[in-house]
């Protein structure tokens, strides 16, 4: 509760900072704007004339880019013509070399060019290209020629155009730079208007955050409790029962014992019966000798039998004696355990 306290009034001294800091902002705010406007009322004349000078400039621009793209057109179409008129000839033969060029191009896919009719087709065109002066004009040509001149005339009235409104452009630009100041002062009141905008929208920003948290301190969010218990240690197993789990490891003992026995009998390779190794080698067996037991035999073989007997009883006598203790003096520890826990309860 004290830090809790200790941070509320943290935060109450805070939002009393942000909201002097929030109205100290909002009056320069006021203020700014009231002399915006009083400023542009001042400065109305000298504004509308920039505004105007502006955008009587843009206009300019735009225009000139205008003009500019439409010469670019023209001189790509013009450099088409150009090339036209190279691939044409001022004047026309007429039919006669029509039908000459034709009658030339039959024979030379028929004959080789010593048939003696191709040069003389040839020197008979030739002939006649070169009196140029009394054939007629090739209307192809003529047409190329005029529509290359008109080009030429648009884009020398392109050209003087363009030169006219960059001639306007850099007037307008050298006006705009001797206006007075008043544009650059209203851009200046402008800026330091947004700026201050800025600030007070971020303190208000800060005050809600803050706020918010305060709420959350008061509504106790920032107090968290924990309970701890004593641990405690079961006296008895929960599962399985000791005597069952004796008994159970006691029959998997022995489970144990006789597959490692039969397992070894598997592994060991002799035979003990004539059966066996009759079928093992697949031959008729006559006979077997049995061995004579001698005093030494007799003997190991009772020792053997004697360490299993003590062995077994050794494990019933380990076993017997793992379930009374766990069985028998647990049980009658059983009241004494739950007085001690009882009594433990109590003391607490």
């Amino acid at each position: 509760e004290q830090n809790v306290g200790a941070a509320l009034s943290d935060v109450d001294d805070g939002l009393a900072l942000l909201d002097n800091q929030i109205d100290a902002r909002g009056a320069e705010l006021e203020e700014v704007e009231a002399q915006i406007a009083s400023y542009r009322t001042q400065n109305a004349s000298e504004l509308s004339g920039t505004s105007r000078s502006e955008r009587r400039l843009d206009a300019k621009e735009a225009e000139l880019a205008r003009v500019q793209d439409q010469a670019a057109r023209l001189q790509a179409t013009r450099a088409t013509l150009r090339a036209e008129l190279g691939s044409l000839t001022p004047t026309t033969a007429g039919g006669e070399v029509d039908d000459l060029k034709l009658e030339l191009a039959r024979l030379r896919a028929q004959y080789t060019e010593r048939h003696p009719d191709i040069p003389r087709i040839e020197a008979r065109i030739a002939e006649l290209e070169a009196s140029g002066a009394d054939l007629p004009d090739n209307p192809d040509y003529l047409a190329a020629e005029r529509q290359l001149s008109g080009i030429n005339n648009e884009l020398s009235a392109l050209g003087r155009q363009e030169r006219r409104v960059i001639r306007e452009i850099e007037e307008l630009e050298l006006s705009a730079a001797q206006t007075p100041e008043a544009e650059a002062d209203l851009t200046r009141l402008l800026r330091e208007r947004t700026q201050l905008e800025q600030v007070y929208d971020d303190l208000r920003d800060q005050r809600d955050q803050m706020a918010l948290r305060a709420s959350f301190n008061a509504a106790g969010g920032g107090i968290e409790y924990t309970n701890y218990e004593v641990p405690r240690v079961a006296a008895e197993p929960s599962w399985p029962p000791r005597g069952v789990f004796a008994v159970l490891v006691f029959v998997a003992a022995l489970g144990a014992g006789a597959g490692l026995a039969f397992l070894l009998t598997q592994v060991d390779k002799s035979y003990t019966q004539a059966s066996d190794l009759e079928e093992a080698l697949g031959l008729p067996v006559l006979g077997a000798v049995s061995p004579s037991p001698t005093r030494a035999s007799r003997t190991r073989a009772f020792g053997d039998r004697l360490a299993l007997s003590a062995a077994l009883g050794a494990l019933l006598l380990i076993a017997g004696g793992l379930f009374y203790l766990w069985e028998v003096r647990v049980a009658d520890a059983g009241p004494s355990l739950a007085d001690a826990r009882s009594a433990t309860e109590a003391l607490r």
